[in-house]
């Protein structure tokens, strides 16, 4: 399992998050992201997305990505808590999720994150696996 740590960024936050392995590092990503929000809620339901995004290149799809977890979570109230499988055939990437529901009575717990940014974003390969760096807009 990766690890991350949350680093001063004028009025926002950044991430700098490592792991073993690509699936690694997007999944701790998007825990990092579910820490930052708050505690796991008391699941009202857990559910299963398959989620398929494509893009430009890796940084862009990590960015895509956890943009994809806020939508989840802001949209659907899924406070993401796993995945069952995560592939990265060319451009792409394919994942089946498992969150948990949330109600709207859980909403006063969690802090806001309006946007995942591009700003200095970096991905790189490193010998012992992956890290990156991703801005928060708060």
């Amino acid at each position: 399992m990766g690890t991350f740590e949350f680093i001063d960024h004028e009025a926002d936050v950044g991430i700098r998050i490592r792991g073993e392995s690509l699936p690694d590092l997007f999944l701790t990503g998007a825990r990092a992201v579910m820490s930052w929000i708050g505690s796991p809620p008391c699941p009202v339901r857990v559910v299963h997305e398959t989620v398929s995004l494509e893009a430009e290149g890796i940084d862009d799809l990590l960015v895509r990505w956890l943009q994809e977890v806020l939508y989840l979570f802001h949209q659907r109230h899924a406070y993401l808590t796993g995945a069952e499988s995560m592939e990265f055939p060319t451009g792409r990437m394919i994942c089946v999720v498992t969150a948990s529901v949330w109600s709207d009575s859980d909403a006063a717990s969690f802090q806001e994150i309006k946007a995942v940014t591009y700003h200095q974003l970096e991905v790189v390969r490193e010998e012992s696996g992956w890290s990156a760096r991703v801005i928060l807009d708060l």
